[in-house]
This record gives structure tokens, sequence and C-alpha cells, in this order.
């Protein structure tokens, strides 16, 4: 599986190890792979779309990275792509899981938790629109992709899309969190890093080819959060 800076904030800092990481390291990968005969799983992302269409993106949908890092990820696919043909190109979309993220310490429900243990009101932006996804749906539908060879470039999310406010709402909803929640805008939380304000994935592909067994984010978050809180 091929390698990933994970935080688009800190590739804002480090474009050039972004892009050795993400694509040259891609391509090592797609080499690799070729010498050995083997399949190539590679993660890329959401963020390869600018957000200005305004309705689920397939994989036919033509990228327009807006940063670094999204750059940098699809050069990736594009020099698998261009260099082994046996490979599953997976983008992705809001995830979390058990392991929390290495750059930013924790995942977004931890970090709700934390806020609103510490704040008197939490505030999350309403204006970016995702599918959150948990890294169990992406590894159970991942491994069922590879019972068979339909190789190519695949979206794979969750079912259905909301804000991260939503997807706060139901996180507080779920675990009964009395902190008083609010929405609000990307504005106030300014950032020098460039993030598509809509980024849903649609799973085309997956559903064609009879590979699609992801849930919709709701009932996937209450299977992640009964598991694990």
């Amino acid at each position: 599986m091929a390698p990933s800076v994970t935080s688009p904030s800190s590739v804002f800092k480090s474009p050039e190890i972004a892009f050795n990481v993400n694509a040259i390291g891609a391509l090592n990968l797609a080499r690799t792979a070729d010498d050995l005969h083997a399949v190539l799983v590679h993660y890329s992302t959401d963020y390869v779309f600018d957000g200005r269409q305004k309705k689920p993106y397939t994989e036919s949908d033509v990228p327009n990275p807006l940063n670094i890092y999204a750059l940098t990820k699809l050069n990736g696919e594009t020099l698998i792509r261009n260099n082994y043909a046996k490979h599953f190109i997976i983008r992705i979309s809001g995830i979390y899981g058990k392991v929390v993220c290495r750059a930013k310490g924790n995942n977004f429900i931890t970090t709700m938790l934390k806020a609103a243990k510490e704040r008197d009101v939490v505030r999350v932006v309403q204006d970016e629109i995702l599918t959150p996804t948990p890294v169990h749906e992406i590894a159970r539908n991942t491994l069922h992709l590879l019972s068979g060879k339909d190789y190519g470039l695949y979206h794979m999310t969750c079912e259905g899309e909301c804000s991260w406010y939503e997807f706060a709402r139901e996180i507080f909803t779920q675990l009964k969190l009395t902190t008083p929640l609010e929405p609000a805008t990307v504005a106030d939380f300014p950032s020098p890093v460039m993030r598509p304000h809509y980024s849903v994935l649609e799973n085309q592909k997956l559903k064609k080819n009879n590979y699609n067994i992801v849930h919709h984010w709701r009932d996937a978050l209450v299977e992640y959060l009964s598991g694990n809180f």
C-alpha cells in the first residue's frame, strides 16, 4: 500500500517532502509491485476535486486540486496508472478510526469529546460537505474489492453526505453530550490551506462492478461508537 503525507496543513510547509512521499513514493511502489508481480493498493483522497461541482464526484470527473497535498496525491495516482496495470487506486473521504491521526493526535470524534469536556460551547463548520467514513468500512470493502481483478480507480466512502457540523451533531446525540453545539463557517477558522467545500464521492465504479458493501455514514458511525465508546 502506498504511503501518504497525512496532513494538508503540514504539507503546506514541506511541499518537496509531500511530492517525494505521495508521488515518487507511489511510483517506487508501483515499480516494486511490478518486479514482484504483486497487486498494488493505493489510497488517495477526495481533495483531488475542487468542490465546485456541488454533486457527488464520480471516477470519471476531472480532478482540480486546490492544495499541494491534493496535487501530490493526484500525481501519485497518475504515476501508478502510467507504470503498473495491476493496481487499485482508492479515493477515500473523512476517515476516522481507532488509531488516531499522527499529524493531529486525534480523530474527529475524540476531538469532539475533548471539546465537549473543555469548552462552554463547541463550534463546527457547516459549509464543508463530505462523507465521513470509518476505516473499518474501507478495510472491509477493500478486501471485497481484492476478491476480483477489476483493477483501476475507485471511490470508496460511506453512503450519504453531511457537513462537519451535522456529523458532530450526530456524535453529540449518540454519545448524549450536553455541551451546546453551534454551526460555524470556514471563514471563522482561517487556514492557509485551501480545501474543497464539497467533496462527496459517489462509489459509481464499485456499484457498477458489484463491489459496493459500505453502509450509510450514520449507520457506520453508530457501529463504530458501539464498539469503541
